[in-house]
């Protein structure tokens, strides 16, 4: 397949460390046109999926901002967001699935859910976390030609700094979870989740199955906090560049499994606009949000026609059918 967006370097790292950014999927100032559109549904408490949110949530008013994290539960697919989906985003989506194999690729298609972070974490000092490590499986169980999801594409509405919320991948986990879901298929997504993590030392550790005291992120509305007078820890602790154990193991460094499989925790960081294209069987979590300002993104799916075909005989392969052969 010949690509029209990425670079055979990006397609590459996509193959083995199972993303890669595409800067500027689309237009700054539509991300910003979708961000407004969002503010302007907070402000209807009706559209937050929270039954302790009395009022709404005002882009102006950080008084308002009581929930940690505020869920738009809904998908939209008329202004702004046509114009979101853009020639170049579509064009590098079939770089990865394949031009033509995929459902949405010349309609606008479905925006959402919505996640946004405001103070997730915010009260903690930065850290790795361990309970939300996850990936998504499709509700008819995990198979490894599976055409539900296709790529994922992570859409930043925002920017996303350092320690901002941005979601955070495993990268290489794809190629793990791969040969655990040849060897157990059809499980379903929690479960899938948990043997998987506990069967590989790496993910053991990472995700606390290991019976280590590990952090924790608060990502449903269960308790209020006020992001403008949050209670502090240490200054020093807080400081963009303090350091944990988890820290210096999972992001600082990278190891590498029995198979040759290199394996560490990235965070997503970008521009309004920039998309990050990840695999479907990619291990990732929600992350602490030390910003001070809300981050607005959103995961999409590039559902495929057909189930993958991991032995074509033109050997016309996707780079995503690529990276589960080679992960076998």
């Amino acid at each position: 397949m010949i690509p029209k967006i990425l670079s055979p370097e990006q397609i590459e790292e996509f193959i083995t460390r199972g993303w890669t950014k595409l800067p500027q999927g689309f237009p700054r100032e539509q991300a910003v046109a979708v961000q407004d559109f969002l503010w302007d549904k907070l402000s209807d408490p009706a559209n937050v999926s929270s039954s302790q949110l009395k009022g709404g949530i005002l882009k102006n008013d950080r008084a308002t901002w009581t929930l940690p994290m505020a869920f738009i539960g809904k998908n939209y697919n008329s202004s702004p967001f046509d114009e979101c989906a853009t020639q170049r985003l579509r064009d590098a989506c079939s770089d990865i699935v394949g031009d033509g194999r995929w459902i949405n690729q010349h309609q606008i298609g479905w925006w959402g859910h919505w996640p946004v972070n405001f103070a997730i974490g915010a009260d903690q000092v930065w850290d790795v976390p361990a309970d939300e490590w996850h990936i998504d499986t499709p509700d008819a169980g995990t198979h490894i030609d599976a055409p539900d999801q296709g790529a994922i594409v992570l859409c930043l509405f925002s920017h996303v700094g350092r320690r901002g919320g941005g979601t955070l991948l495993c990268e290489g986990s794809h190629q793990v979870a791969i040969r655990f879901m040849k060897d157990n298929p059809g499980l379903a997504q929690k479960e899938f989740n948990r043997q998987c993590a506990e069967n590989h030392p790496y993910l053991r550790a990472l995700t606390g199955r290991d019976g280590q005291s590990v952090p924790g992120t608060d990502t449903g509305n269960k308790r209020h906090v006020n992001a403008a007078e949050l209670p502090r820890v240490h200054e020093d602790a807080m400081h963009p560049d303090a350091k944990t154990e988890r820290i210096a193991r999972f992001m600082d460094a990278t190891e590498t499994d029995e198979h040759g499989t290199q394996l560490r925790v990235i965070e997503i960081t970008g521009e309004p606009g920039d998309c990050f294209l990840a695999h479907p069987f990619m291990f990732h979590s929600p992350s602490f949000n030390h910003s001070g300002v809300p981050r607005f993104m959103c995961n999409r799916k590039t559902p495929l026609f057909e189930p993958m075909q991991l032995e074509r005989e033109d050997g016309d392969y996707s780079p995503l059918e690529e990276s589960i052969r080679r992960a076998l």
